[in-house]
């Protein structure tokens, strides 16, 4: 790429042709540039924009979306044509920090991660709602900055966690109805003024719309369970880990895979712990889980950090690919139409022969071929 990317993930996201897409940043003074490139390798074109990258590309029907913001901490949103990288349409709003978004057929959803939107002197967290030409069609006070959001269907679901500087507040999962405008309910854990985290970059719903994320209290780690209903299905004490992220991923029979360093586990649909493995015949510093586990459609799980992982689901290790000349820090892997491993590194796009497994067609993760990244189902 001639540049290389300073964030803990580059998440690429694939057309139904193939075409690779991503979002990279080498500092926050410097352009984001959007690559696309096709399945062979070759450059598309490449474009550049004013701002600093807050959110991962995503792909959906005709379109890209991805969120920045102005040196002034406004929050921009732009929709490029996936065929040129031309702008659609840009979105320059009030609200105030970075942002975190999710793209459905009908709605694209943005929530700032910190600040808000400014009247007068006073900051407030809102989500800004919009129509796929980018209109606002509304926004929403939620108090608090948000950790993540998914959109299922006319649903939104989002996470709140403290507000920097000014003291902690309880994490809440709320259920909203985009048609209505209503909030179905709030889920909430932790306690007031303890530092609780959302350990979780994406919220993970499943067919029969449970919610599923993890929360941080200094080492303990918690896997929640939420029903469809708001009250708790099951939750998940987890090893002991440092200021990681942690999303869940689910097979097509419902079991729960997840992944920090050190080890990977698979729980069954009702929560119980099938297997845990732990492997430390490598070192540490190449154990940095750095999304969520990437399931194939046989019987590999596939997850990056410092090298590229393949866990059979026996429990064994298939293989490791270390970072070496032109293999580097791998972000989150994709697999290709034709079972390829695709991996946006640091300065470098890699394709690695894989075995000619797919994607699952599972309730998550929703990529790639099953919307692009989108955080929608």
């Amino acid at each position: 790429m001639g540049m290389h990317n300073t964030g803990s993930k580059t998440i690429p996201a694939m057309d139904a042709d193939g075409n690779i897409y991503f979002a990279v940043q080498n500092n926050e003074n410097d352009p984001i540039s959007v690559f696309a490139i096709d399945k062979t390798g070759n450059e598309l074109w490449k474009k550049e924009f004013t701002g600093r990258l807050t959110s991962q590309l995503i792909s959906q029907e005709d379109n890209l979306y991805f969120s920045g913001q102005t040196s002034e901490t406004r929050s921009l949103t732009w929709c490029l044509s996936r065929t040129n990288g031309e702008i659609m349409w840009l979105n320059s709003s009030q609200q105030k920090g970075g942002c975190v978004m999710a793209v459905s057929h009908d709605y694209i959803v943005t929530g700032a991660l910190s600040g808000g939107y400014v009247t007068g002197d006073e900051d407030t967290y809102e989500l800004i709602i919009m129509n796929k030409t980018g209109e606002i069609l509304t926004s929403v006070s939620i108090g608090n900055g948000v950790a993540s959001i998914s959109i299922v269907g006319n649903t939104l679901y989002y996470i709140t966690h403290h507000v920097s500087g000014t003291g902690y507040a309880k994490i809440k999962l709320t259920k909203y109805n985009l048609s209505s405008g209503a909030v179905d309910w709030v889920h909430e854990t932790g306690n007031n003024d303890e530092n609780w985290r959302v350990a979780s970059p994406d919220l993970v719903v499943d067919n029969n719309d449970k919610v599923y994320f993890v929360s941080q209290f200094g080492l303990n780690v918690t896997l929640h369970i939420i029903n469809s209903d708001g009250s708790v299905f099951k939750e998940i004490s987890l090893s002991e880990v440092n200021d990681v992220t942690l999303t869940p991923s689910l097979d097509t029979d419902g079991n729960i895979y997840i992944g920090a360093p050190g080890y990977l586990q698979k729980y069954s649909p009702a929560g119980d712990l099938i297997w845990s493995f732990e492997d430390y015949n490598y070192t540490s510093a190449s154990i940095n889980i750095t999304y969520a586990p990437f399931l194939a459609s046989g019987e590999k799980i596939y997850y990056g950090g410092e090298g590229l992982f393949a866990v059979n689901t026996t429990p064994e290790m298939a293989y490791i690919v270390y970072p070496e000349t032109g293999f580097t820090a791998p972000g989150y892997p994709l697999l290709n139409n034709d079972g390829d491993i695709i991996t946006v590194g640091n300065g470098y796009v890699n394709c690695l022969k894989g075995d000619g497994q797919h994607l699952q067609n599972s309730a998550w993760p929703k990529i790639y071929q099953n919307n692009g990244n989108s955080a929608s189902r």
